[in-house]
């Protein structure tokens, strides 16, 4: 999965902060286990604090701009899939969805990616990207209902070496 976006993970954490939903402390505990992790601020929060989700993740789209769909209503261009290699995605961390009119892919994250990775997505797919936010738990059951048995490798595989899907 991707790499977090630290100076990203901080000014969101902030920003929860500002508005109520997570303490101070409870933002310098989930950045330090997001580092050692390499988990999203998100995710930590949700996980380990119990941090409302849907709430952060209002907050994350009003912040970012990104909008904020559950990937379950959305529909899922089979041609998007095969034109995106399974490492690609799962090393993303993200679920290619369709192309627009204008030949970019939308794709669903559960946080914005940082232009670097934009970048480097954009090199090997040869297309631009448009991204959505979605819970990370929605990606990975879409992405293992829609890559089928190579998701389900990829997950045992990730899974032997201790990261978490």
């Amino acid at each position: 999965m991707a790499q977090i976006d630290l100076k990203f993970e901080t000014k969101f954490g902030e920003a929860l902060v500002e508005s109520g939903l997570i303490t101070p402390t409870v933002l310098q505990e989930a950045l330090r286990s997001s580092k050692h992790s390499n988990r999203s601020i998100l995710d930590v929060l949700f996980r380990d604090h119990s941090v409302d989700e849907a709430a952060m993740y209002r907050l994350l789209s009003k912040r970012s701009g990104i909008p904020y769909v559950d990937l379950k209503k959305e529909a899922v261009d089979v041609n998007a899939i095969r034109m995106v290699p399974v490492k690609v995605a799962w090393h993303y961390g993200f679920m290619p969805l369709r192309f627009d009119e204008t030949g970019n892919l939308l794709i669903s994250v559960d946080s914005p990616f940082s232009l670097k990775i934009q970048d480097e997505i954009r090199l090997q797919l040869g297309h631009g990207l448009l991204q959505i936010l979605s819970r990370k738990q929605d990606i990975v059951d879409c992405f293992k209902k829609y890559y089928g048995f190579a998701a389900d490798t990829v997950d045992k595989i990730v899974s032997s070496a201790g990261f978490e899907s």
